[in-house]
């Protein structure tokens, strides 16, 4: 029996903590191709009951998420987890 070649070339999962002060937080990744990977949004905790709206998850550089809330917190943090996925 014989496989056929995955055309994932990896995954990373990782979270980005929003803090009070800044419109965007960055995490640092693997450096991917970014014309070959994608960034998902894969959850998020909020600290509090508020809620920063639609959370986008980017990939911003070969090495670098940003996540950029749809509106800035105000007194609370949000843990926002991700995963890129590259392929070949």
């Amino acid at each position: 029996m014989s496989y056929a070649a995955s055309v994932v070339k990896s995954i990373q999962r990782g979270t980005v903590t929003s803090t009070t002060s800044g419109t965007s937080w960055t995490a640092t990744i693997s450096a991917v191709a970014l014309d070959k990977a994608i960034a998902y949004k894969t959850g998020n905790r909020t600290e509090l009951a508020n809620s920063m709206g639609l959370t986008a998850v980017t990939l911003t550089a070969t090495t670098t998420i940003t996540v950029t809330p749809g509106s800035t917190p105000s007194n609370y943090s949000t843990v926002t987890a991700f995963t890129v996925v590259e392929y070949y």
